[in-house]
């Protein structure tokens, strides 16, 4: 049955308010196909169960178990009520939860059973086919598009900028409500320069609203902990403030712009 089969999560987070509209939960996937230099969560990356030192613990952990979907849904049921009061419900997100296709559509439609409105956390980095017919059953899907160089894209994320320029075309024209995000990363994609490349991207995909995600050091010691070198270990965590110019030329482009 649906609601027995087996995904890999690495985390639960009850009452999110930052992972889509109202209180959520945040159901966290292990795995993703990028491997993106600035990733807040490098714990998500490998699709299978780790080890990692908990500071909390003091100890060797293992990051990721597997649960079914029937396990999954009984701990976001735990908290409908707060759903119902602020227009929230469940987000899916990673890692890449697209790349776990046939848990995360069965977790969808249980979620949708129970009256549960789903929203996707979305790379774009998954086939088409598995990208369209997931993207789908959502309720929203909140895109990260990470930049408009491809070289530069393929550089720092290992992931190919046209396959996903492709989803987001298709997601664009598709009706399924959506928004397209982007990181924004000191010394990497934050020049005015670059917010007008943006821009022309987001028009030509015929978008009128972008939300930024400024780039942040709460992961950082996540790295240490895994035994990995962390590339941004220096970079400057970005406000708001900061990205004042940044979120001024998009709207001189005709953008409305919001910051996560």
């Amino acid at each position: 049955m649906d609601a027995e089969l087996r995904g890999t999560v690495f985390d639960i987070q009850r009452f999110s308010i930052h992972d889509g509209p109202g209180i959520r939960t945040c159901v966290f996937l292990k795995g993703c196909p990028l491997r993106c230099a600035w990733c807040s969560n490098p714990e998500s990356q490998s699709a299978k169960p780790e080890p990692m030192f908990s500071r909390r613990d003091q100890a060797q952990i293992t990051v990721g178990q597997e649960m079914t979907v029937s396990e999954v849904l009984a701990v976001v049921l735990r908290d409908c009520g707060y759903y119902g009061h602020s227009g929230g419900g469940v987000t899916l997100s990673g890692g890449e939860f697209m790349l776990q296709a046939a848990f995360s559509a069965a977790l969808i439609d249980q979620c949708h059973a129970h009256g549960l409105t789903v929203v996707g956390q979305t790379s774009g980095a998954a086939p088409a086919e598995v990208f369209a017919k997931l993207a789908a059953k959502l309720d929203l899907v909140l895109m990260d598009i990470k930049d408009h160089d491809a070289q530069r894209h393929l550089e720092h994320t290992r992931g190919q900028l046209p396959h996903i320029l492709a989803n987001a075309a298709w997601l664009a024209a598709s009706g399924v409500p959506h928004l397209f995000r982007i990181p924004v990363v000191p010394g990497l994609n934050d020049t005015l320069a670059d917010a007008d490349a943006f821009a022309g991207l987001l028009a030509q995909l015929g978008e009128r609203e972008v939300e930024l995600i400024p780039f942040h050091q709460y992961g950082k010691g996540k790295y240490a902990d895994l035994g990995r070198d962390y590339a941004f270990g220096q970079a400057k965590s970005l406000t708001e403030s900061d990205l004042g110019p940044f979120c001024s030329r998009l709207e001189s482009h005709g953008l409305g712009v919001s910051v996560s």
